[in-house]
């Protein structure tokens, strides 16, 4: 295999290992979260499509690699993602989003670097995939607003905390 061949290979095997390890895929894989209110089960309705995506993706990258294909499913997590477990689903939007956001910049890097050795095929399927997920921003970015703006103030509360013992 050429140098140039083999640093496509890399190029790739990186977008999959990104893929597999977004914030995204740990909160619908791992995090616990419950639904409580009547907006929940449409904030985790909407995260679970946009998993679905990501899996499309991933498909779409192992038939790209094809025969080159040394990969494993992505099976360890930041530390950090576990200050998302247990938290209702319509406050995973906004952080998701954020971090698919920059997920998709890198992303769309390595596609650049695609098309300069020449990938041109397997750049415009990245391509793709991040055009995809980008569109899947702006849902989760909508619906996360519409949220916001739906979400009740909390109550006035008059006196002290002590006042109420």
């Amino acid at each position: 295999m050429s140098t140039n061949a083999q640093a496509v290979v890399d190029h790739l095997v990186d977008i999959f290992e990104r893929e597999s390890g977004t914030l995204l895929r740990y909160v619908v894989e791992v995090s616990r979260a419950p639904t409580v209110s009547g907006r929940d089960p449409d904030a985790l309705s909407k995260l679970e499509d946009v998993y679905r995506e990501s899996d499309l993706a991933l498909k779409s990258l192992e038939a790209i690699l094809g025969e080159n294909r040394r990969l494993a499913r992505h099976t360890h997590w930041p530390l950090q993602y576990t200050t998302y477990n247990f938290l209702r689903p319509i406050y995973l939007l906004e952080p998701v989003a954020e971090n698919m956001e920059r997920h998709l910049d890198i992303v769309a890097n390595l596609a650049g670097k695609l098309e300069e050795l020449g990938a041109s095929s397997e750049a415009s399927q990245v391509n793709a995939i991040v055009g995809t997920g980008r569109s899947s921003v702006d849902v989760l970015r909508a619906l996360a607003k519409e949220v916001v703006e739906a979400d009740p103030a909390p109550a006035n509360l008059k006196g002290t905390s002590a006042s109420r013992w």
